[in-house]
């Protein structure tokens, strides 16, 4: 009898243990899985507290790939077939992307806040004197190399030194405000309502 007692007690306790051990194991997920909710909270509460801040460039270069100005001065391109009709339509489209430096640098003081709004400000204080240098260099640089195609280089190197600020503008504008809008698009959206009404 006692032999069996023992031998029943060997089988007993194993079980036993085992059954502490499983339930042991279970209980650590459900601690895990509880605090994950808090986990989650902290993060969104993190995020908020940002908000309204400046955001990521990532992806600017694709939506700025689909400018309109660059689409129709490519349309117009097509059609100007001598040097002086390229000289008009750079010296247009130079005209086109100072208005939108203008428009973004605007825009951009609008959307920012705090430090970065008054480093924009400074930074448009000093636009008109960085730009006449720049054009001088540009006209210099142009008229050393002298020839038929002075003008047209000069017009087309001024086109892209205005085109390349605005970029510059437009990226920074895109980190407040991705869905921003072009002055070029604003001023034909608006011959175009014109038209309609008075069709």
């Amino acid at each position: 009898m006692r032999q069996a007692w023992k031998k029943a007690a060997g089988l007993i306790l194993p079980a036993i243990l085992a059954a502490a051990v499983a339930a042991g194991c279970s209980a650590v997920p459900e601690e895990v899985s509880s605090s994950a909710p808090a986990d989650t909270q902290e993060f969104s509460a993190a995020a908020a507290s940002v908000e309204g801040q400046p955001g990521s460039t990532q992806g600017f270069e694709e939506v700025f790939a689909q400018n309109p100005i660059d689409a129709a001065y490519q349309e117009e391109e097509v059609n100007a077939l001598t040097n002086q009709e390229m000289l008009q339509l750079s010296q247009k489209y130079a005209d086109v992307w100072e208005t939108e430096v203008e428009w973004a640098y605007q825009a951009l003081v609008d959307a920012a806040s705090g430090e970065a709004k008054s480093q924009y400000e400074e930074e448009q204080v000093r636009w008109p004197s960085e730009r006449q240098s720049k054009l001088e260099e540009i006209a210099s640089a142009a008229g050393t190399g002298g020839g038929s195609l002075a003008g047209l280089t000069q017009a087309t190197q001024t086109m892209e030194f205005y085109r390349e600020r605005a970029k510059e503008l437009y990226e920074q504008l895109y980190q407040y405000q991705p869905d921003y809008s072009y002055a070029y698009s604003s001023a034909a959206s608006s011959v175009n309502s014109m038209a309609s009404t008075l069709s």
